[in-house]
């Protein structure tokens, strides 16, 4: 138990630690050996101070080669120039700076400021250009007003304010608003003279026209022109292109997209657009192996083709050979099923499982409709029909049930295989229906949440939290085929416990599994080099008998820490758990882990 206590409190401070990481010391063993410094500034606000200390500037850079007396210097002339930027971001265009480095046991970057008179707005003016406004905008609503001091910051946000309403409704080639400041001799209001010119620099007012595809060979045209989101004769909106090559990419079919058009609107009017793609290979290869201390090795296998008949068809096949289970399974998808953004999904598969929970054999077939809703939002509906032969604690079973599955999905993340920003969440409802054997009518749902936040300091820190939970509800267990109800722990729930080990038990004291279940985890991921990096967590969950439970009850909790080997295709990690408690599921010792991705 101490050494389950150590390591605790280990992966504790490292959750909470986060703005640790931004210290140079953290790089040791693995970074420079840097020189110790610090940084002083004279003859500022208070107001002033707290702007530098916001860019940081008052810290000693972690990611500069500060080595010896030159660097010193080096370093000295850089952060001056930063400094006098964030001088005239505050409208001290006139500041004087006066640098120097003082010796001692740690030496110093000294800035001396004079900071001058400060620039004060006499006028606001939007600047067209010479062509007609698109609207008419009151600029006294923009939070930089006349006789406020300077300050960029809230001109930069001032522009991308105009720019929103510029294009609200507008229909522009090109639209693009650049703030200048415009300095006069002269006081006003106790400060320099200014005025700020919003620039508006706006393309011919065009529609979509016509739309060209270009470099197809094996995939049909109509596949690229299904994912445009414009129509001709449409208001031209330049997000529309962008949502178009995302979208083309998206695919998987491309490898190249490029689309063009004139920066000139035709006479009518009109702008044609022009999309070239270059195709990449339709069929992958895929192999990727797995062990955990609790299940032993795993091996997996599949084929893609991603262009099956020529319009985007997905074919794939897929196997799985465990030391505790082994499955085949095989999908297609039909994309623009009866309208745009819906897919036809086709799904079988087949599978064998043989753990300390249960055995089961099972064969299921399934056809689902699979939406796109919204730009990050999809969902789906189907019908399933499953077939299964298990035995565990409660007796030996045959189901026979028909499901009518469906989700609702948010994912923005970027990365699936290695995220690092982004909100993932899934909610999942099935009910199943007796159609002969041992089963009985009832309805699992699950819902899990994924959150990533990343800082942009050293170690490139990343705090990943996950919350998962969910009911059967309306049969009793022994109603519900053994590989359909709830288990927890192992490398995918609550890592330190073995596989399936956490909730209710049978007279054999082995797992049952159970009608519900809730598990939560929490990594702080560190990146020390390109290729390497390391991980602390926590997991804790359980599992529950009934399908409401009264109370949440005691957590079973794993902690730990593990390593990251970073590749073109994803992390390979390998993670090492503990469990904190579970002495009555058998908990004892470590769990080892290693895959390929993130553990979620």
């Amino acid at each position: 138990m101490k050494l389950r206590g150590v390591l605790l409190c280990v992966c504790l401070v490292g959750l909470v630690a986060l703005p640790v990481a931004a210290q140079p010391a953290w790089y040791w063993p693995f970074g420079k050996d840097t020189l110790a410094y610090k940084v002083e500034f004279a003859g500022i606000d208070a107001d002033t101070y707290a702007w530098l200390k916001e860019l940081k500037l008052d810290e000693p850079q972690s990611d500069t080669d500060v080595t010896d007396r030159d660097g010193l210097e080096r370093e000295l002339v850089v952060r001056g120039g930063r400094v006098r930027q964030a001088l005239q971001a505050l409208g001290y265009y006139d500041a004087v700076l006066l640098q120097e480095v003082r010796e001692g046991e740690v030496p110093v970057l000294v800035y001396r400021v004079q900071t001058g008179v400060r620039a004060r707005i006499a006028k606001v003016t939007v600047d067209w250009q010479g062509k007609e406004p698109l609207k008419a905008f009151d600029v006294a609503s923009l939070g930089q007003k006349r006789e406020d001091f300077v300050n960029a910051q809230q001109i930069l946000a001032d522009a991308t304010t105009l720019l929103d309403a510029f294009g609200e409704k507008a229909c522009v080639l090109h639209l693009n608003v650049m703030p200048k400041v415009k300095l006069y001799d002269g006081m006003f209001k106790g400060g320099r003279r200014a005025e700020v010119v919003y620039v508006v620099d706006k393309g011919d007012e065009a529609v979509f026209g016509p739309t060209t595809v270009q470099g197809t060979k094996a995939v049909r045209s109509e596949v690229v022109l299904r994912q445009v989101t414009w129509r001709e004769g449409r208001c031209f909106k330049a997000d529309r292109v962008t949502d178009t090559q995302e979208k083309l990419m998206g695919t998987k079919l491309f490898s190249v997209v490029s689309i063009t058009y004139p920066q000139v609107a035709e006479a009518s009017g009109t702008v044609p657009m022009t999309i070239g793609v270059t195709e990449r290979a339709a069929r992958t290869l895929r192999a990727g192996m797995s062990y955990g201390s609790d299940v032993g090795f795993a091996v997996t296998g599949g084929w893609e083709h991603r262009n099956l008949l020529g319009s985007g068809e997905t074919f794939t096949v897929g196997t799985k050979l465990g030391q505790e289970d082994m499955s085949a399974n095989t999908s297609l998808r039909l994309p623009a099923f009866w309208q745009e953004d819906q897919d036809l999904v086709l799904g079988g598969s087949v599978k064998n499982e043989d753990s300390d929970a249960y055995k089961a054999t099972t064969l299921e077939g399934s056809a689902r409709l699979e939406r796109k809703l919204a730009r990050h939002w999809k969902g789906s509906l189907g019908v399933g029909y499953r077939l299964t032969e298990s035995e565990d604690s409660l007796g030996s079973n045959t189901y026979g049930l028909l499901s009518f599955p469906g989700f609702l999905e948010y994912d923005d993340r970027r990365n699936v295989m290695d995220p690092r920003t982004g909100l993932y969440a899934n909610l999942s409802v099935t009910p199943y229906k007796e159609t002969f054997g041992d089963g009985g009518d009832f309805v699992k749902s699950q819902m899990t949440v994924q959150t990533y936040v990343s800082a942009p300091v050293a170690l490139s820190p990343t705090l990943a939290l996950k919350l998962s939970g969910g009911t059967i509800y309306g049969a009793k267990e022994s109603s519900v085929p053994s590989d359909v109800r709830f288990y927890a722990g192992g490398g995918g729930s609550v890592r330190g416990y073995g596989y399936q080990s956490i909730g209710p038990r049978g007279s054999d004291n082995n797992p049952v599994g159970g009608s519900s279940f809730v598990v939560g985890s929490a990594e702080v991921r560190t990146r020390f080099t390109n290729d390497f990096g390391f991980v602390t967590f926590v997991d804790a969950g359980n599992v529950y008998e009934q399908a409401l439970p009264d109370q949440v009850g005691e957590l079973y909790v794993g902690a730990g820490a593990g390593l990251r080997y970073y590749t073109a295709i994803g992390p390979i990690r390998l993670d090492v758990g503990v469990p904190m408690n579970g002495e009555d599921v058998g908990a004892e010792g470590y769990a080892v882990y290693v895959s390929i991705g993130q553990s979620f």
